[in-house]
This record gives C-alpha cells, structure tokens and sequence, in this order.
C-alpha cells in the first residue's frame, strides 16, 4: 500500500537538481584547480625554505620552483636512493644488482688507477735514469773540452746538460699534472642511471 505525503509536510524529501554540463565542468575545473594549488603549495614549502620565499615575487615562484626541479642532478658512483627504489619496485632484486655493478665498476676503476700509477712511476725512472746518463756524458764532454783549452765548447756542453736536466724535469712535472687533473675531472662526472628493463618499461606505460 503506497503512502502519499503533501508536499508542504516535514517527512518531505526535496531531491537535489540535476547539474548541467557547464556546472559539473565549472565544478571540475574547480577540483583541479584547488588541487594543483595544494599540490603547488606542497612543493613549495618542500623546496624552497619560507625565509627565502617572502623575498621571490609571487609570478616568480613557479618559475623558480621548476628550475629547481629541471636542475636537480647527482653525482657518485650509485644513483639516488630514490631511483634505486623505482627499479627495486619494478623488479625485485634490482637494487643487489645495481650494488654488484658498482662494486665490480670501483673494483675495475681502483685497478685501472694502480696501474696507471705504476706505470707512471716506471716511466719517471726511465726518465730520470736516462737524463742522469745524458747529463753526465755532457759535463765529462764539456770537462774533457775545457781540459783541452776549448772554453766556448765546453760551455756549451754545460750549457746543453743544464737543459737537458730541466727539460727532464718540466716533462715529469707536467705528467703528475696531467694525471691528477684526470682524476679530477672523473671525479667529477656525474653517474648515469642504468637503463630499466623492457619489463619495468610495459609496467610503467
């Protein structure tokens, strides 16, 4: 048995009005954009600390903000805690992997370097050895010449070793340089994220 009750009485329910195109899209432009100043707001205050945000204008801080975001790099041999933790959740075991390839990288490049030094430091001796050979056959030329009356080829005997030495000298010095100039420069290098695998990549589309 159905119950009829009067418009005007309480136990009334009064439906809500359906909403028109425009309002729901008017509404939905409203929820992104109060979600994109949150979203906005949060990265801003995880960014840029507030003392140095009251001195940015406010139609600069976007810009700011993704500058900062666009800069942001690393440098090491392992790639951001963060980026490890993307691959380990797309692969499990990923983060074991990437260790052992870093570890066997430093192992190469530690043994790489050892010889590089070692191989350097032959190279210094052969040097020496050989300018202390040269030099000494120069002053006993220029010795024997100055024994025999002979003073202008004996000065220039002197003259020749001198140079000789210096030059030895310079060439080791300029070697040392080199290779810690290298070393810097390696140091320096940023590291590359290894590439994901085809799997994690269909994941992740």
């Amino acid at each position: 048995m159905k119950r009829c009750v009067p418009i005007g009485s309480p136990l009334a329910i009064t439906l809500p009005k359906p909403l028109s195109c425009a309002n729901r899209l008017s509404r939905k432009r409203a929820l992104v954009s109060d979600s994109e100043a949150n979203k906005k707001d949060s990265i801003e205050d995880s960014l840029i600390p507030p003392e140095l945000m009251e001195y940015i204008p406010e139609e600069k801080r976007e810009e700011v903000i993704s500058r900062i975001v666009l800069q942001e790099q690393y440098s090491g041999p392992l790639a951001h805690p963060r980026i490890i933790a993307g691959y380990e959740r797309y692969l499990s075991g990923s983060t074991d992997r990437i260790l052992a390839m870093a570890e066997e990288q430093l192992r190469h490049r530690l043994q790489m370097e050892d010889r590089g030094q070692q191989a350097a430091i032959e190279r210094d001796k052969r040097a020496m050895n050989r300018g202390f050979v040269l030099a000494s056959v120069l002053m006993l030329l220029s010795a024997f010449a100055l024994y025999l009356g002979s003073d202008l080829v004996g000065f220039g005997f002197v003259a020749t070793s001198v140079v000789s030495l210096a030059g030895v000298f310079l060439y080791s010095h300029r070697s040392a340089r080199q290779e810690l100039r290298e070393k810097r420069q390696a140091l320096q290098r940023p590291s590359i994220a290894p590439e994901l695998p085809e799997s994690a990549k269909q994941t992740e589309d």
